[in-house]
């Protein structure tokens, strides 16, 4: 039995390795082109939330697993009169009194 080279080990349709090269960089292509779009919709996305925190009407804050303030919105500094600043890392229940109850924390802390 004698042995195969390399060469004939490989797919016929690859056997030629500037075919294999020109399929590698016209796959490479596409990826980055996809990569592309990807960061694109990334950043639709992302401005899209900026905007919908920023703007609406409602105070949101987003707190951590210990219920500390990591962010809020202008709205939120308008109706405790706190800046940004000062309401974050601090616990939520600090500014509204609100203790969660036990299912809360168990789903969300």
């Amino acid at each position: 039995m004698s042995k195969k080279t390399k060469e004939q080990q490989l797919p016929e349709e690859h056997t030629d390795l500037s075919t294999s090269l020109k399929i590698a960089e016209q796959e490479l292509a596409k990826l980055k082109e996809e990569n592309k779009e990807l960061k694109n919709r990334i950043n639709s996305l992302d401005k899209s939330w900026t905007a919908l925190f920023q703007e609406t009407p409602m105070g949101v804050e987003i707190v951590d697993k210990e219920g500390t303030i990591i962010d809020c919105n202008p709205t939120m500094e308008i109706l405790f009169d706190f800046k940004k600043e000062e309401l974050i890392a601090h616990k939520i229940n600090l500014f509204t009194g609100l203790s969660y109850p036990d299912y809360i924390k168990e789903a969300f802390f």
